[in-house]
C-alpha cells in the first residue's frame, strides 16, 4: 500500500514515503510535496526537505527524475535536500548514476536532522553517553565509465 506522511520537525519538513518511487506514485507524490515546498519558499526559518525512505523498495526512472527536481528546486532556493534510510540496492542504484554525488544520503533521520545544521536533535535514548560525531554524507566511488553515462544521460544541472 503505497503512501506518504510528513512532519515538521527542527526547521525540516520530513516525509516518510511508504511504497515504490514510480511512474505510479510520482503524481502523488507531488500533489503531497507542493504546499510544502511553497511553504519552504515562503518561510525563512525553513531549512529545507528531508525524504525517509526506509519502506521504499524500488524507484523507477521517474522516480529519479522526480528526485532531481527536488534537488535542483531546493538548490535554486539555498534549501537543503536530502534522502534517509534508504535500503542499499537503492543507493547503488543512484551511486550508478552519480547522484550520490549531489544528494545527500544519510542512514536515519536521527543523522539526517543533525548533519542538515538544524539546532537540536530528537530526543533518542542512547546506549552511550559518549561525544558523537556528526555522521557524513554518504560518499561511494564511481568508475570513468559511470561518470561519462551520466553526463550523455543527464547533462551538467
Amino acid at each position: 500500500m503505497f503512501q506518504v506522511k510528513h512532519y515538521e520537525q527542527n526547521q525540516l519538513y520530513i516525509v516518510s514515503i511508504r511504497g515504490d518511487i514510480s511512474r505510479a506514485t510520482v503524481a502523488k507524490i507531488n500533489q503531497h510535496l507542493k504546499p510544502l515546498l511553497i511553504s519552504i519558499e515562503n518561510e525563512r526559518q525553513l531549512k529545507g526537505l528531508l525524504l525517509e525512505c526506509s519502506d521504499v523498495e524500488f524507484i523507477d526512472s521517474a522516480g529519479i527524475g522526480m528526485l532531481c527536481g527536488k534537488y535542483v528546486n531546493l538548490k535554486k532556493q539555498r534549501k537543503a535536500f536530502a534522502l534517509c534510510s534508504l535500503k542499499i540496492d537503492l543507493i547503488e542504484v543512484l551511486h550508478k548514476l552519480s547522484l550520490t554525488e549531489k544528494i545527500h544520503f544519510y542512514p536515519t533521520v536521527r543523522d539526517a536532522i543533525y548533519s542538515m545544521g538544524t539546532t537540536t536533535i530528537p530526543e533518542q535514548p542512547d546506549e552511550t553517553d559518549e561525544e558523537i560525531e556528526p555522521p557524513q554524507p554518504v560518499k561511494l566511488k564511481k568508475t570513468k565509465r559511470e561518470v561519462d553515462i551520466f553526463n550523455m544521460k543527464l547533462g551538467d544541472w
